[in-house]
């Protein structure tokens, strides 16, 4: 069975099944829901209705689910862990919600890139961003596809920090995520 790991870690008590986790149908990007830190039973305030909050500070569980979800540095091609990131408004607050449908992981060089003149970013729907530079060119960064629904191009690094290429996988026969709580939980 191809996602046998997960009930064999369920089992074992390596992992907890924790409030669900929306994601967007076609894309398999991870588009709301709570993800508890180190996958225990979340303790902290939730956020109700739209998953949004009124203040700039953005509370934890939105911040690791935002994280998990992006994976890495949304600027096309950059490959910096999003746990290195700062997360950013797309549409800059309060004009826009400190919400995970406004909030992108961006290293600390494309974050000030982003505020300089010229530039644009939007988000959309399927939380796939683009990028508009100064002269009008367009950038698209594609979300990460944590259910497995498509050819998964876009995967993180290998573990030697190079980008893996059209069809390379770092753990054949897994998804991204698979392959992502796999790594978490032999840690």
């Amino acid at each position: 069975m191809r996602r046998g790991w997960l009930a064999d870690a369920l089992a074992a008590g390596r992992a907890v099944v924790d409030a669900p986790v929306r994601c967007h149908p076609a894309t398999g990007a991870i588009l709301d829901g709570a993800i508890a830190k180190g996958f225990t039973r979340a303790t902290t305030r939730t956020v109700t209705g739209d998953q949004s909050d009124p203040r700039y500070r953005i509370p934890e569980p939105m911040a690791r689910l935002v994280r998990f979800r992006d994976r890495q540095c949304r600027f096309p091609g950059c490959a910096i862990s999003s746990r290195f990131c700062d997360l950013d408004h797309v549409i800059p607050w309060p004009d826009g919600p400190t919400s995970p449908a406004n909030l992108i992981a961006l290293c600390r060089r494309h974050h000030r890139l982003k505020q300089t003149p010229g530039w644009q970013v939007k988000i959309h729907p399927d939380l796939t961003v683009t990028w508009t530079d100064p002269v009008g060119r367009t950038h698209t960064s594609y979300p990460s596809d944590h259910l497995g629904l498509t050819d998964d191009w876009r995967s993180p690094p290998s573990a030697d920090g190079t980008a893996l290429g059209p069809g390379e996988s770092a753990d054949a026969g897994l998804s991204p995520l698979e392959a992502h709580l796999t790594h978490l939980l032999a840690a």
